[in-house]
């Protein structure tokens, strides 16, 4: 059986879709396994489809994700869960940009807080997208990752003819908070977008699924577990003011808050394959 950090490999994302999807990921193995996953927040939606084996969500909620089953893992806040792998898996995930999902389907972010929903019950673009894609790859081999993967960017490519827009100051806010991880004051980054903070707030909140106060603490504590997972352990004050907190003790208490352990023993208790495909959530 593959050990946990080799479960997650990466796929190269098309220059036409990278504006949308941020990264693309994929599980798969010739033998069976049988791997509990906890995720915590990244800031984004996943696209996910189970092309073999199974996913059973054991915690926050008793979904059943089978061969062939397409799901929207949605944002997660104040929730925990656990994804069980099991069976000789092959497993597609693509990580949405903060407003790919909407642009590409019109799927507000609301939609997914907290939950994975199938894909065909998200409106009705959605469901003829999962419909288009099994039909296209039942001549596919399950265990064919590549062919499978270019046949979704084929299909995304196909609907940015179709694309929404949003405004403006929507893409000026989220290409700041990126940009600087999430170390903003949210005050000054509406009256630089030039909008109210309500404004902001609302629209992003709908489209994203989360406020941006909450997005922020998300991509720094990214950056954080960047600095925490890296193989030469950096001075815990010197990863605390790389992703933007005070100091030490801010940094340790935002790990408790998110992870439930102290900053120190995350790594070493956390699920390796979660600090592979979570902690690196920024990178593209």
């Amino acid at each position: 059986m593959k050990s946990n950090m080799e479960l997650f490999s990466p796929l190269d994302v098309p220059k036409q879709v990278r504006p949308f999807v941020r990264r693309a990921l994929y599980v798969k193995s010739e033998k069976p396994i049988d791997t509990v996953i906890s995720p915590g927040p990244t800031g984004y939606q996943y696209f996910i489809w189970v092309a073999r084996g199974e996913l059973i969500q054991e915690k926050g909620g008793s979904e059943v994700y089978a061969e062939d089953s397409l799901f929207l893992a949605g944002q997660i806040k104040d929730h925990s869960i656990d994804i069980r792998y099991t069976g000789k898996v092959v497993v597609i995930l693509l990580e949405f940009t903060a407003l790919g999902c909407f642009e590409l389907f019109g799927v507000h972010g609301t939609r997914a807080l907290n939950a994975a929903p199938k894909v065909s019950s998200l409106g009705l673009e959605p469901a003829e997208f999962e419909r288009a894609l099994l039909e296209r790859s039942s001549s596919l081999e399950a265990s064919d990752v590549v062919a499978r993967f270019t046949l979704i960017c084929s299909l995304l490519e196909a609907r940015i003819e179709k694309l929404r827009t949003l405004p403006r100051y929507l893409y000026a806010a989220i290409e700041e908070i990126e940009s600087k991880h999430g170390a903003v004051k949210l005050i000054e980054l509406s009256e630089r977008v030039g909008v109210s903070r309500r404004q902001l707030a609302r629209k992003f909140k709908q489209i994203v699924g989360v406020s941006p106060k909450y997005f922020c603490r998300v991509l720094q504590m990214n950056k954080a577990m960047e600095g925490l997972a890296m193989d030469d352990k950096s001075i815990l004050s010197d990863i605390a003011s790389g992703a933007g907190y005070f100091d030490e003790a801010h940094l340790i208490h935002a790990v408790q808050e998110f992870f439930g352990l102290p900053a120190a023993q995350l790594v070493e208790k956390e699920h390796p394959a979660v600090v592979k495909v979570h902690a690196s959530s920024r990178k593209t």
